[in-house]
C-alpha cells in the first residue's frame, strides 16, 4: 500500500509540474457562448539567433525599446510582430501586400509552452469582442492598472469573486488607480487574473507608445492590407476592440488554449 500511494504522488507531483511547465494560466475566460479558453503565462517572444520562441516569464515582462535591433540574425529577444507572422517573426517590410497570408504563431513549438508544435492560437476578433464586452459581467471584469511599474490592461476571469477581496476599480479609464506591487499582483494572479502589458508598437526597426499604449492583434483579417486588433489607452481613456490596423504594424500577442 506504501508503494501505491507513493506512486500516486509521484504521478499527481509531476503532473502538477507538467503543468506548470506548459504556461498556462490559471483563470477560465469565455470567448464564446460555447468556447472558455485559458491565457497563456506572458506574451510570446522570439529569438532569431536559435529560432525559439517564449512566453514571458511574467505577465508584465515587455522588450520595449530593444525590438527596435530585430533581424533573422539577432540574438535577443523580440515581442512584436507584423500581422500572421507565426512563420516569419523578424518581417520588417513596410508593404502591407508583403502580409496577404495568416501564419498562426500559436502553431509554433513555444519552449516554456509544452515545447510542442499546435498547442496555441491567437482569438479571432469576434472571441475578442465577447470576452471584453458580451460575456457575463463584461464591464466589470476589465480595467486599465499598473502592475509593478508597468502599465497595462487586466482582465479578470469569469469566476471571479467580487466581493471586493482584492482593491479594483472596472473600467478605470487611466493607469493612476489600480496599481499594484509584485506581491499583491501575484495573489491576484494566483486567482486567475490575467494582465496585458503595454508594450507598444513597432513600425519596422522602429519602437512607439512603450508603457503607454497596448497594441494586441487578432487573427482576423479586414480585407487585403488590413486586419483586426484591439488596444488600450490612458489617452484615450479605454479599451477598444472593434479597431483595424495596417498589417505592417508590429503588435504583441497573447495566446490562449481551448478548454
Amino acid at each position: 500500500m506504501k508503494k501505491i500511494f507513493f506512486l500516486a504522488m509521484t504521478a499527481l507531483v509531476m503532473l502538477a509540474c507538467k503543468s506548470n511547465e506548459q504556461g498556462e494560466m490559471k483563470g477560465i475566460f469565455s470567448v464564446s457562448k460555447s468556447q472558455q479558453v485559458s491565457f497563456s503565462q506572458g506574451n510570446l517572444q522570439y529569438q532569431a539567433s536559435t529560432d525559439t520562441w517564449r512566453f514571458a516569464t511574467n505577465q508584465y515582462d515587455t522588450i520595449g525599446a530593444l525590438n527596435c535591433n530585430v533581424s533573422d540574425k539577432y540574438t535577443g529577444w523580440i515581442d512584436t510582430y507584423a500581422w500572421g507572422t507565426g512563420n516569419n517573426p523578424t518581417a520588417t517590410s513596410m508593404d502591407d501586400n508583403d502580409y496577404y497570408r495568416f501564419s498562426e504563431w500559436g502553431n509554433n513549438a513555444i519552449s516554456n509552452g509544452g515545447d510542442e508544435t499546435f498547442l496555441w492560437r491567437v482569438l479571432t476578433h469576434k472571441e475578442w469582442k465577447y470576452l471584453l464586452d458580451e460575456r457575463r459581467d463584461a464591464a466589470e471584469l476589465k480595467g486599465l492598472a499598473t502592475v509593478n511599474g508597468v502599465h497595462g490592461c487586466i482582465l479578470l476571469p469569469d469566476n471571479w469573486n467580487s466581493s471586493d477581496k482584492y482593491s479594483f476599480i472596472p473600467e478605470q479609464k487611466d493607469y493612476s488607480r489600480n496599481i499594484y506591487a509584485v506581491n499583491e499582483w501575484k495573489k491576484m494572479e494566483d486567482e486567475g487574473a490575467v494582465f496585458l502589458p503595454a508594450a507598444g508598437m513597432r513600425f519596422g526597426n522602429e519602437v512607439a507608445r512603450v508603457n503607454e499604449r497596448g497594441f494586441y492583434w487578432t487573427s482576423t483579417p479586414d480585407g487585403n492590407t488590413d486586419a483586426y486588433g484591439f488596444y488600450f489607452d490612458a489617452e484615450d481613456e479605454g479599451i477598444y476592440n472593434n479597431y483595424v490596423f495596417p498589417r505592417r504594424f508590429c503588435m504583441t500577442i497573447r495566446l490562449v488554449q481551448d478548454k
